[in-house]
């Protein structure tokens, strides 16, 4: 978008003034929507569309159905393996605009496509629009073919039945963006050798969005729409400008990667099944491992199976009323979960919490566990920090390492400092509480640091 542009200008004082009027100290960019790679999408196209016709050389005719797998042929643009690593569609299209210079004009150029449906159909459109941008710069004409094919980024190993829905998005995606060819990956792939039936699904998936949803029928649907429009532009722009400096792809490319990665371990971003309301019972099939490259949950996926396998388990010691505790008792019993490690909560569905110390050390003792994880509400830290410290002291003395699901509240520091004076009690109440359990922490690394206290060997 041209924010230079004379009606860009008039658009942002009539807004502005508005929001005065209101009160509200919004300022308008504040109203830009921020997608997870850094792209802005502005709430108003204040131009009229120059792109209200299909993109020049826009796919003629239906997509074609290509069954997985795929090997590209000589002289083909292959870019799976880019978007795979982690690559961002900006980094993606750089590297197109340069494999494009040494590769014939009719080149069928492979692509991975997301379950991030506005980015992906703008990614499509761009390449179309930039190979045409080189062509006019040095006159060699370019008709590429598109072949787009499932990312397998998100793919998971568990609640794999998700992967149908990923398929389905990114297909939707494929077919608005203009793909000549799709092929969409088998659901189960990440379990290993994919069955049959996924196969078939896969296929389907392609079937059924183009005869029965009437997808694929226009060459460039999206063409006028802002929200497209404007990020096809901007991923042009910066795809172009990242283009003239070939050698800072490779380090763009590993910083989004690892920018994917601290996101996921933060579960910022999530995956159903893996990292969010994941099932330790569910049963998937076992198969021979098939090359699959690499996954956003791997890192996950490897610390459920060690804790699956050691059946490892935390105490969840809940305390007081029902309503100030189940938020937090959840929220700890899906993180863990996440690791494979089974939340104990012995306390009976719709009552509150243990009445008395007793009998949360009770319970910790029959579970038979060495962790203990008290889940109580902020303010009862506070308002009983006395009384919840000496539950911590209960649950050390039947030999369970304490961790709070919560952060440090200034009460409860002033009673965790050493007492030299008392010396009826223990003299360092800092062994008490081993460590605290909230929002924010990378959630890899807590799981992780549960693994050890627990010793399942999922380090290794």
């Amino acid at each position: 978008m041209n924010t230079d542009a004379p009606l860009w200008s008039q658009w942002k004082a009539k807004v502005e003034s508005e929001l005065a009027a209101q009160g509200q100290a919004t300022t308008v960019d504040k109203l830009f929507t921020k997608l997870a790679d850094g792209t802005s999408i502005a709430p108003l196209y204040p131009d009229p569309s120059p792109f209200e016709s299909p993109l020049p050389s826009a796919r003629a005719g239906e997509p074609e159905l290509v069954s997985w797998p795929v090997a590209a042929a000589a002289g083909d643009i292959d870019l799976r393996h880019i978007e795979q690593d982690g690559a961002s569609p900006t980094e993606e299209l750089a590297s197109a605009l340069i494999a494009a210079l040494a590769a014939p004009g009719n080149a069928v150029i492979h692509l991975g496509v997301s379950p991030d449906i506005l980015i992906q159909i703008a990614k499509l459109r761009a390449i179309r629009r930039l190979l045409g941008r080189l062509s006019e710069l040095d006159g060699h004409a370019r008709a590429p073919i598109l072949h787009a094919h499932t990312s397998l980024r998100s793919f998971t190993r568990h609640d794999p039945w998700v992967n149908l829905l990923r398929n389905s998005a990114a297909v939707f995606a494929a077919m608005l963006g203009g793909a000549d060819r799709i092929t969409p990956a088998p659901y189960d792939i990440a379990l290993g050798e994919p069955s049959d039936e996924a196969k078939r699904l896969a296929d389907h998936t392609v079937r059924i969005a183009q005869h029965e949803s009437s997808l694929g029928f226009d060459a460039d649907p999206t063409a006028g729409s802002h929200a497209i429009e404007h990020l096809t532009e901007a991923l042009c722009k910066d795809a172009w400008s990242l283009a003239a400096t070939p050698d800072a792809i490779a380090p763009r490319i590993a910083a989004t990667k690892a920018t994917r990665a601290t996101r996921l371990a933060r579960r910022q971003d999530n995956l159903i099944g893996t990292t969010l309301y994941p099932e330790l019972d569910e049963l998937v099939p076992a198969r021979p491992l098939a090359d699959c490259s690499p996954r956003l949950a791997l890192p996950f996926e490897r610390l459920r199976a060690a804790g699956v396998a050691a059946h490892a388990c935390v105490f969840l010691a809940t305390f007081g009323p029902l309503a100030r505790h189940t938020a937090r008792s959840s929220w700890v019993a899906q993180l863990v979960a996440a690791g494979g490690i089974r939340p104990i909560d012995t306390t009976p569905p719709g009552a509150d919490g243990f009445a008395s110390i007793d009998a949360v050390a009770d319970a910790f003792t029959a579970s038979r566990t060495t962790v203990a994880i008290v889940c109580v509400a902020d303010a009862d830290w506070g308002e009983a920090a006395a009384t919840l410290m000496a539950l911590a002291s209960a649950l050390r003395a039947r030999g369970a390492t304490v961790l709070v699901a919560g952060r440090q509240s200034p009460a409860l520091a002033a009673l965790s400092a050493p007492d030299l004076t008392d010396h009826t009690h223990l003299t360092d109440h800092t062994d008490l509480i081993a460590g605290y359990i909230h929002a924010g922490l990378p959630a890899l690394d807590v799981l992780t640091d549960l693994h050890v206290r627990l010793g399942t060997g999922g380090l290794s």
